[in-house]
């Protein structure tokens, strides 16, 4: 939610809590980060990666912009790019739960689950109540045969008045 276009509320997925992303310092950047999201939206990866490179070019520490450079460079199958992109934007706004997120599944989908176990363990040491990073964790532990570490995690995920079903059953 934005009220003048510099400044973002972001509300984490089940954490309660809300983050405030580092605006640009540039409003050209912001607009042109905008802008780059709509065009991704629209299916147009290569038009939005014009326009995120534009708004990197000026304001290089925008950590909004590398998450969707990120995302872009997935879908492009840049997926060594893609994950140096999120890796820069958690550099620059370390409170961004989505783009450690982001960061965690492009791990998994290149065969390193370690390094998307200690992203999403990461993201719970700033956000121990997101319950889609705990429930991708433990999944990711199940799948590691980490039994242990999965169900030291489930134990939390269930420990609540109001347990997430959806996010059991998705194990």
């Amino acid at each position: 939610v934005s009220d003048d276009q510099t400044s973002f509320i972001v509300l984490s997925n089940g954490s309660e809590s809300g983050f405030v992303p580092k605006a640009p310092s540039s409003p050209e950047a912001l607009q042109l980060t905008i802008d780059a999201s709509q065009t991704f939206s629209a299916h147009d990866p290569e038009g939005a990666a014009v326009l995120v490179d534009r708004a990197l070019k000026l304001d290089d520490r925008f950590g909004m912009a590398w998450s969707l450079l990120g995302r872009i460079r997935m879908v492009q199958g840049r997926t060594d790019e893609g994950i140096a992109a999120f890796r820069k934007s958690i550099e620059l706004d370390p409170q961004n739960w989505e783009t450690y997120n982001l960061l965690a599944y492009a791990y998994t989908h290149t065969a390193h689950p370690d390094d998307a176990i200690q992203t999403w363990q990461q993201l719970l040491n700033i956000y121990p109540n997101d319950e889609k990073a705990r429930t991708s964790l433990a999944k990711l532990l199940l799948q590691g045969k980490r039994y242990g570490e999965a169900i030291a995690d489930l134990e939390v995920l269930t420990s609540g008045s109001k347990p997430p079903v959806q996010a059991l059953l998705s194990l």
